[in-house]
């Protein structure tokens, strides 16, 4: 009866064993003419009678063993195969380490010693084959590294060559989340530290499983999930609205007829949505806050442009302007406050105009542009209450200022009633 012997040449790794199929009944000698076959070419100058065979029952993953197995059972040429195996042997098991004479021009001490160290390379490089995500974007590559020497951080300089991340993006600013390569588990690998993770591409190694699944977070994230107390730690300013300094506003007068035809005109819009328009919800409120957009942009005979919905995405954030409004070099973004939090709003409109001052500052300016490349403005309004921000870079340090600690309320609605009154 036969049976199959996995094999392994003395110094190798597991991903090195050979399998050979011989008769129980057949001897010793024989099994080695059949290793020296199966090794052909590189045992082709070995006699077979040279060749030592050592009985080990090793499994297929313990490759720490394999580097210097305990041989204590030589198999003599005289004995048959079946007086060492009389039962089948176990699977995923390493059962016989092949050991080559010595050359005569290297000393035994000399060849264990290279045979260690190209053990040790061959258990500790490997090429894995990464797939990384980042939001809908996936891409694969291989990572070929050392196991021993490895960190965490040095995966993240070749994520962000393969991956479209915002303009300034620095492997500190990524976070990574490792998931195994099986689609049909998502849990999440507890890597935490470098010697988690040299542990876990070890044991991979040894599994001969050599694909890793990374889902990568950067600090950017969607305007409206930004806190007001986050984004003034992040960029040290005060940490609450009324702590913000205070600037002028400069607020001219509308006096001229077309100022009072465009006043009277947004006086009968708001007169026509407030009768129509019922309930007072966020989504009501925000139907109020375009007609004083459009108002306000008129009076500038096209300097102004209204931009609703005006996407952008940076280093800290991304996502649409609710509204935008550029006169030559300057920004306005505009912030519909949801559910009443203006320490929400707050927040939003200061990273947009924190990133709008960042791509500002990058594209080309003509001088009158150049003026204004480190100042933006922000408006924060439910519709019927309004902040006004400005933004100043000053070098790389941002300062906020508000025109008052509380914001400015414009109460139209009493007059929207009186109109409906013919008043």
């Amino acid at each position: 009866m036969s049976i199959t012997l996995i094999c392994l040449v003395k110094g190798n790794t597991s991903t090195n064993a050979f399998s050979v199929k011989i008769n129980r009944d057949k001897p010793i000698s024989e099994l080695k003419e059949a290793i020296k076959v199966k090794k052909a070419p590189c045992f082709d100058d070995i006699p077979a009678d040279k060749l030592k065979l050592w009985k080990v029952k090793i499994p297929d993953n313990h490759n720490s063993k394999l580097a210097n197995p305990a041989l204590d059972v030589e198999l003599l040429a005289i004995q048959d195969v079946g007086d060492y195996w009389t039962k089948k042997p176990p699977k995923r098991h390493i059962h016989i380490i092949v050991e080559p004479p010595v050359s005569i021009t290297t000393s035994s001490c000399e060849l264990i010693e290279l045979q260690e160290k190209l053990a040790s390379f061959e258990n500790n490089h490997r090429v894995f084959i990464i797939k990384a995500l980042y939001g809908k974007q996936c891409k694969t590559f291989l990572w070929p590294i050392d196991i021993g020497t490895v960190i965490l951080d040095s995966i993240k300089l070749p994520i962000l060559k393969v991956l479209p991340f915002p303009q300034d993006t620095k492997p500190e600013d990524l976070t990574l989340h490792f998931t195994k390569a099986d689609e049909k588990n998502c849990e999440e690998l507890g890597l935490e530290d470098d010697a988690t993770f040299q542990q876990y591409l070890k044991s991979c190694a040894m599994q001969v499983s050599l694909t890793l699944k990374v889902q990568i977070n950067t600090v950017q994230k969607p305007f409206s999930n930004w806190k007001l107390s986050k984004v003034c730690e992040l960029l040290g300013l005060a940490s609450s609205i009324d702590e913000f300094p205070t600037f002028n506003c400069n607020i001219d007068k509308l006096d001229s007829e077309k100022a009072k035809d465009l006043m009277a005109h947004l006086c009968k819009d708001l007169r026509f949505r407030y009768k129509v328009i019922h309930g007072k919800t966020e989504a009501t409120w925000s139907e109020y806050i375009s007609p004083f957009l459009v108002t306000a942009t008129s009076l500038f005979d096209g300097l102004v442009k209204l931009y609703p919905q005006l996407y952008v995405a940076g280093k800290y954030g991304r996502g649409p302007f609710d509204f935008c409004l550029k006169l030559l070099g300057v920004i306005i973004g505009v912030v519909e406050v949801k559910k009443e939090d203006f320490d929400q709003g707050m927040a939003q409109n200061v990273i947009q105009l924190h990133l709008s001052l960042e791509t500002n500052r990058k594209r080309k300016h003509d001088k009158i542009e150049d003026e204004f490349a480190d100042k933006a403005y922000g408006i924060v309004t439910d519709g019927r209450a309004w902040y006004f921000v400005e933004f100043i870079m000053d070098g790389d340090k941002p300062k906020i200022s508000v025109h008052s600690e509380t914001p400015a309320v414009l109460d139209w609605t009493e007059e929207s009633e009186s109109l409906d009154k013919g008043a």
